[in-house]
């Protein structure tokens, strides 16, 4: 095993006085510099090229780009297994949704398996891990979605999935030069949640991602999120201070009736608590019907006006003045990039709506990447938040309980010692 070298570093950390959740960090991963919290934007090749184009037309050197895969069915198994088999490029790129262009960028893509990949997919993950090098800038190792009853996830102990971790550290820490994230999962019972991270802290595994699975960012996700920060910061012990936390397969909006036209950030709210880095959202594994008219059950006058609905919710995107999101239809945008997009998502047929979906994870990526940097600078300038956010009207209605949550913690060590701004 050659020596583990994570390529990463926290040079400075800014606590905000009122959301302790939110932890400005001057962060080094690679070659590359941010202040975190950081929040990445959908980008892959389900997006058509010239909207691509303009998503990268909008980026900034902070700009760092996620595609997320969860493999559960077992024909995704089987296309791994016979594209790497077959040492098949394209068919290798279009299960990482990249090629060379978008690769070129800061970009990355997280996999969540319903099964141990290696028990599945043989030799083969080996090899998998060595495509994942090739075309991420950071490495993320394959998380194994953990649960005792759903059936696209499996229930394991701790010794399983570290070993499961090990494997995959060593393979991409093989003559490596890039950032390596280690998964954990929000619904680990206790026992297994403390020896994974005691494992981890052994191993000096101090990069983070953590798979929240599609869930909706609620008050009990915010206890999970706090629990693990907590609970990690003791293991770590003097580490903690270089513990870097990604957060990724957020859900976008709660589930909430297909009417709606204003739709809770759960996603956005997500730079809240802990995280210092925010993924790209994920909806969840959705099941199937097949009855015929199961739109009259959900008291729609016509299977069109009920997909009508259903497009319009999962192409919403995220209003900063507001912080909802908002039906495409319901917003116009003065940067013609952000309104070129808009457009396209409007143009997309209802039965393509999982295309209008991914193009509104970009845009709204885009609008929340530049928001949190305005939640930075009134940091930096305040000291804290409230009076801010709370002008919004998603934290001055429903979101008043959340923002009263998201204030909760217990007392932290007091680390801001300069500016925000003084190192830049």
């Amino acid at each position: 095993m050659s020596k583990l070298e994570l390529h990463t570093s926290v040079e400075e950390i800014v606590e905000c006085e009122d959301i302790p959740g939110i932890t400005i960090k001057k962060v080094n991963i690679g070659r590359d510099y941010f202040w975190t919290p950081i929040r990445s934007v959908y980008l892959s090749t389900e997006i058509p090229a010239d909207i691509r184009n303009s998503i990268l037309e909008l980026k900034t050197g902070q700009s760092l780009f996620e595609a997320n895969r969860v493999i559960h069915r077992e024909k995704q198994y089987k296309a791994i297994r016979t594209a790497i088999a077959e040492n098949d490029d394209q068919r290798i790129k279009n299960i990482l949704r990249t090629n060379e262009r978008i690769s070129s960028e800061k970009f990355s893509i997280t996999f969540s398996f319903s099964d141990f990949p290696e028990h599945r997919l043989g030799r083969n993950f080996e090899e998998l891990l060595d495509s994942i090098h090739e075309f991420s800038n950071i490495l993320f190792v394959p998380h194994v979605r953990y649960s005792k009853t759903a059936k696209t996830a499996i229930e394991y102990d701790a010794k399983s999935f570290c070993k499961h971790v090990d494997f995959a550290v060593n393979v991409l820490n093989e003559k490596n030069t890039k950032p390596i994230f280690v998964p954990f999962d929000v619904d680990y019972p206790q026992k297994t949640r403390d020896e994974i991270l005691m494992h981890y802290a052994k191993r000096g595994y101090t990069n983070i991602w953590a798979d929240l699975k599609g869930k909706s960012l609620n008050k009990g996700l915010i206890r999970k999120i706090r629990t693990f920060w907590r609970v990690s910061n003791k293991i770590f012990g003097k580490d903690s201070k270089d513990v870097i936390i990604y957060m990724t397969n957020i859900r976008k909006v709660p589930r909430r009736g297909l009417g709606d036209i204003r739709l809770a950030p759960s996603d956005f709210l997500g730079v809240f608590t802990y995280g210092d880095f925010v993924g790209a959202p994920f909806r969840g594994i959705m099941g199937y019907t097949d009855d015929p008219d199961f739109w009259l059950k959900k008291g729609y006058t016509s299977e069109e006006n009920y997909y009508r609905d259903l497009f319009r919710r999962e192409s919403s995107i995220f209003d900063n003045s507001s912080y909802y999101y908002i039906p495409p239809e319901r917003l116009k945008f003065r940067n013609r990039h952000l309104e070129f997009i808009r457009r396209a998502i409007l143009n997309i047929p209802f039965r393509y709506r999982h295309k209008a979906e991914k193009l509104s994870y970009s845009v709204s990526g885009i609008i929340t990447f530049n928001e949190i940097n305005q939640i930075k600078s009134e940091i930096e300038r305040e000291g804290k938040i409230p009076d801010y956010v709370g002008n919004k009207d998603f934290f001055k209605n429903e979101g008043a309980s959340l923002l009263e949550e998201l204030a909760k913690s217990e007392k932290v060590p007091e680390r801001k010692d300069r500016g925000l701004f003084d190192f830049i």
